[in-house]
């Protein structure tokens, strides 16, 4: 496994405009021992050290340019145990919890599902009309609070999110070979009833759009 061991920017670090930053990455455990150097004041020696691995074939880099200076690299040991990542929920592709692990989750919370679903302390990879398509699918209300959800709700919460998801990578996100009862294809229509289902209407707030079918997405309170 190979390991990132250094950023370079060509004296360009301060620069308001943009920087053109080099990352190096080896298996060389020396220089990985002394990663905490590297924004000090030996970071000059460090960055020889490792322009004498330029042709070692163990060494990869690449280059990053960003013009408009407001992109962010970091480095790090344990990228998952710092800041930001650190902060972050679990990622709904790669890292999605048993429904047992999920379901000890949300029983913590006490908001709406929709901003919980949009909530990255809580999960990460759900984007607004991902997040509609999935409490369509479960048909749960956006609105309707975490804490009066049952079991049989959270299962469907459970099942949608990963079947939206997986529909969705397989088709490489190609909305036009979705499934044909989502609600997606329906977000932008003259005519928005769903066969089957209902009218489709919207909740706006928080700058951002919610489409819902409200006759077989309904509150409960319990």
């Amino acid at each position: 496994m190979k390991k990132l061991i250094k950023s370079d920017n060509d004296k360009l670090i301060n620069s308001s405009r943009f920087s053109i930053i080099k990352i190096y990455l080896t298996d060389d455990k020396e220089l990985i021992k002394n990663i905490d150097k590297w924004n000090e004041s030996e970071i000059e020696k460090e960055a020889e050290k490792v322009k004498q691995l330029e042709n070692n074939e163990k060494v990869e880099c690449f280059d990053f340019s960003e013009v408009d200076h407001v992109s962010r690299l970091f480095l790090s040991k344990n990228i998952m145990k710092e800041k930001p990542l650190c902060n972050y929920g679990f990622d709904v592709k790669n890292n999605f919890p048993s429904f047992e692990e999920f379901l000890e989750k949300i029983r913590t919370k006490n908001c709406a599902i929709k901003k919980l679903l949009l909530d990255t302390s809580f999960c990460v990879g759900i984007g607004n009309w991902i997040a509609d398509e999935i409490l369509y699918q479960s048909k749960i209300h956006p609105t309707q609070n975490v804490k009066f959800l049952n079991d049989e709700d959270i299962n469907n919460l459970y099942d949608s999110i990963k079947d939206v998801l997986n529909i969705s990578i397989l088709v490489d996100g190609d909305y036009s070979r979705f499934p044909s009862n989502w609600i997606f294809h329906y977000r932008n229509k003259d005519e928005m009833i769903i066969p089957g289902s209902g009218r489709v209407e919207f909740l706006k707030g928080s700058g951002k759009t919610t489409a819902f079918v409200p006759k077989i997405q309904k509150v409960k309170i319990i």
